[in-house]
């Protein structure tokens, strides 16, 4: 047996090891298929919404 010391990635999930927890995003993953649909040169723009809460009772799903 071996250590490979930390997983840095595994079942396609990114980790990263910070001072306060562990981050675990799928960048890489989403870079790939922007650039399959060829959108990897976009730009995010933001989209205004109304700002309300739910209610759980009204709308439970």
């Amino acid at each position: 047996m071996k250590d490979l010391g930390r997983t840095k990635f595994y079942l396609g999930l990114q980790i990263e090891y910070l001072e306060n927890g562990v981050l675990v995003h799928q960048e890489a993953y989403i870079t790939k298929v922007l650039k399959r649909f060829y959108m990897d040169k976009s730009h995010p723009l933001c989209t205004p919404m109304v700002v309300r809460s739910l209610d759980v009772n009204k709308d439970p799903f």
